[in-house]
């Protein structure tokens, strides 16, 4: 499968977007995306962003505008995580996918963060003590 419709596949994970189900949805992603991965450099940022708008293109009309960002989330979320847990090659790719998508969707851009500071966003800090969201039940 090509990253762009694996990109788009993908956006069922944002409906399970919480600290309770985001390590096991990360993992899975790691596991689907990782063949692509192997081929970065078969691609170029601009060739996959300019797939994904493609993709989002070819939906229809009143769901392309919920398709571009959850797409966005993805690449924000998932990928670019993945990316930079691999290192090497893919965290350059995904630098540059960031970087080529904020570019050509200057309303709709997105950050490079890391795992580790996408789950620490699921904590609160009251008065000092960190809680996680699924531990305030």
């Amino acid at each position: 499968m090509e990253l762009a419709k694996l990109i788009l596949t993908s956006r069922k994970y944002l409906y399970e977007f919480d600290y309770d189900h985001y390590p096991e949805n990360f993992e899975v992603f790691e596991r689907e995306v990782g063949p692509f991965f192997d081929e970065a450099e078969s691609q170029s940022a601009k060739e996959v962003s300019d797939a994904i708008d493609s993709e989002v293109l070819a939906l229809p009309k009143r769901e392309q505008k919920k398709a571009s960002e959850e797409a966005k989330r993805v690449l924000a979320l998932f990928f670019t995580p993945a990316a930079l847990k691999r290192g090497g090659s893919a965290e350059e790719f995904a630098k540059d996918l960031c970087s080529t998508w904020n570019e050509s969707h200057r309303k709709n851009t997105y950050n490079v963060g890391n795992y580790d500071t996408i789950l620490s966003g699921f904590d609160s800090n009251i008065l000092g003590i960190t809680l996680r969201k699924s531990d305030r039940r």
